[in-house]
């Protein structure tokens, strides 16, 4: 039963990315869409080597650290790998910042750095949700976040004429 429910999870939010990215390619101008994509790497590459790793520990030790009644030390000792990372993210933002007199390189670096912090807490309790087997609850979250994300996105883009930034503000919204 739980196949069906991570099937769901991810069909939908495919789906969208596959409406998403044809629709906003054509919408947004290349020099905006070279911004985004290089700055997006550059946190996503963060992420990777700052915040995977994290969900991955949880993944695998959260039982071990319950079952023996140590489920504080644990989450202590999570959140303080957390706030080192995240204070990496916003030192590796502030340079960015600083180094580049650009505005809108200045806004979507701001916008970026906000972006992986909120999305790395978000992920990490939604982890929890899986671990527990509640896949129903994790894959109905998931799925509310990613469509009125693009709902949020649409809206900001479309209606209030907000430009690139939008791709991140609009996760940083769900997010929080």
């Amino acid at each position: 039963m739980d196949f069906s429910w991570y099937f769901v999870g991810a069909f939908i939010p495919a789906i969208i990315g596959f409406i998403k990215s044809p629709l906003f390619t054509r919408y947004f101008t290349p020099v905006e869409y070279g911004y985004y994509s290089l700055i997006f790497i550059t946190f996503n590459y963060l992420s990777i080597g700052l915040y995977s790793w994290l969900l991955h520990c949880i993944k695998r030790y959260y039982y071990n650290y319950k079952k023996n009644n140590k489920i504080n030390a644990f989450i202590s000792n999570i959140a303080f790998l957390f706030l080192t990372s995240t204070l990496i993210v916003f030192i590796t933002t502030l340079v960015m910042i600083i180094s580049n007199k650009d505005q809108f390189f200045q806004r979507l670096v701001l916008c970026a750095g906000v972006q992986i912090v909120f999305t790395q807490v978000n992920a990490m309790i939604l982890i929890i949700y899986r671990i527990q087997g509640k896949a129903y609850a994790y894959n109905f979250i998931n799925t509310v976040k990613t469509i009125f994300s693009f709902l949020t996105l649409c809206f900001m883009t479309f209606i209030l004429n907000y430009r690139i930034e939008t791709l991140f503000v609009s996760l940083i919204i769900i997010d929080f």
